[in-house]
């Protein structure tokens, strides 16, 4: 479970680079600046957001299999180390089933429209990047829900340890 939320948090903030890519277009380096100048600011924006935009889905994309792996290997841990109590393989399963919806429905749907949704200006009007947008607030919106889970989870299975007691190894 550890794993699985500390992946899902480092995830959560390693897919915020754009940020850095403002900051790039603003500052660059000397190395950047010399290419750059071949392109507008504005097109170098674009072009540096989609490459960021495309490496966060792709980071997700990856994340997602892991956690479904994760998630298994957890559900399976808490079938066999069964006390009784259902709740834990319940949060477990809800838990996979977050990330089934994203790995499945939100994040296909969000990488047919990236395309589309990256190379519009900010100034243009776009249903595509505006839907992009509602999908990429539901993706966020899910994983929280998932973390929310995995820390009653968490917490629910150190209670429960802490409750039946564990020998003194003195």
């Amino acid at each position: 479970m550890g794993a699985w939320l500390a992946g899902t948090i480092l995830v959560w903030f390693a897919n915020q680079n754009s940020p850095i890519i403002e900051n790039l277009v603003q500052k660059p380096s000397i190395e950047a600046s010399t290419v750059m100048v071949k392109l507008e600011q504005r097109e170098g924006r674009v072009v540096l957001r989609h490459f960021a935009a495309e490496l966060d889905r792709r980071l997700r994309r990856h994340w997602e299999m892991v956690e479904i792996g994760l998630g298994l290997t957890v559900l399976i841990s808490l079938f066999l180390g069964s006390s009784g109590k259902r709740y834990p393989g319940l949060l477990c399963v809800l838990m996979l089933g977050c990330v089934g919806f994203l790995h499945w429905f939100v994040g296909p749907e969000m990488a047919k429209l990236a395309p589309a949704a990256d190379f519009v200006q900010d100034s243009q009007a776009s249903v595509m990047r505006d839907r992009y947008r509602s999908l990429s607030d539901v993706y966020s919106t899910t994983v929280a829900v998932k973390l929310a889970l995995g820390s009653v989870l968490t917490f629910g299975l150190i209670k429960r340890r802490r409750r039946r007691g564990t020998p003194d190894l003195d």
